[in-house]
């Protein structure tokens, strides 16, 4: 896998010599999140692939795009609407009515 690199301009008032070492680990740290953050936001990587490059579980990644004001969920989704097209498709298969696919909704 290749990589790249992108480089963060600080002015030196932010940063005393002593703390140096650790604010780069920290700022590439929660630079490389919140960009893999953005990916999954955008729908460009999935929790797994974002995990692994942060060397983090999924679990534990599902915490992190809360913190940036991102949802784990996709708010674009209907869920009933995605159910009653799995419905129809499934139902055409096996002979299910509209009311069936209704009554399983209303449940």
């Amino acid at each position: 896998m290749s990589t790249w690199a992108v480089e963060i301009e600080l002015p030196d008032d932010l940063v005393s010599r002593a703390d140096e070492d650790d604010l780069r680990t920290q700022v590439a740290r929660r630079a490389r999140e919140a960009l893999l953050v953005t990916f999954y936001d955008q729908g460009r990587i999935s929790t797994s692939r974002a995990a692994s490059l942060l060397g983090i579980s999924r679990r534990e990644f599902l915490d992190v795009p809360g913190r940036y004001g991102v949802s784990e969920f996709d708010d674009n989704l209907n869920v009933v609407a995605e159910a009653r097209l799995a419905y129809a498709a499934s139902s055409h298969q096996s002979g299910s009515t509209s009311d069936e696919l209704n009554r399983w909704i209303r449940q």
